[in-house]
C-alpha cells in the first residue's frame, strides 16, 4: 500500500491530533460554561448511563438533611467518636 506523502508525511498524525476539534456547537459550548459557573446548581454524572444530572444545591442539601432526620436509617451517636476514629487509623 503506498500512501499519500502529502497525507501521511512525517508528522502528520500528530498534526492532526494536536488541533482542538470540537464536537459541540459554539452556542452549546457557551450554555455548559454558563452552567458550571453558576454556583446554585450541582452538576453531576448519573449513577447508571451517560446522563448528567443537573440538581439546584438548596434542593440537593434539603433532601440530604430528610435523609439524615430519618430515625429509621439514621440515629445520632451518644458521644463523638472523633477521637477513637483517629485512634484506630
Amino acid at each position: 500500500m503506498v500512501r499519500n506523502s502529502k497525507f501521511w508525511g512525517p508528522g502528520s498524525w500528530t498534526n492532526y491530533q494536536s488541533k482542538n476539534r470540537q464536537n459541540l456547537p459554539h452556542k452549546e459550548r457557551q450554555a455548559i460554561r454558563e452552567l458550571k459557573a453558576n454556583s446554585e446548581i450541582n452538576i453531576k454524572k448519573a449513577d447508571k448511563g451517560t446522563t448528567t444530572v443537573l440538581m439546584n444545591k438548596k434542593d440537593k442539601i434539603e433532601k440530604g438533611q430528610i435523609q439524615l432526620d430519618d430515625k429509621n436509617n439514621y440515629r445520632p451517636l451518644e458521644t463523638p467518636m472523633v477521637r477513637e476514629t483517629f485512634d484506630r487509623v
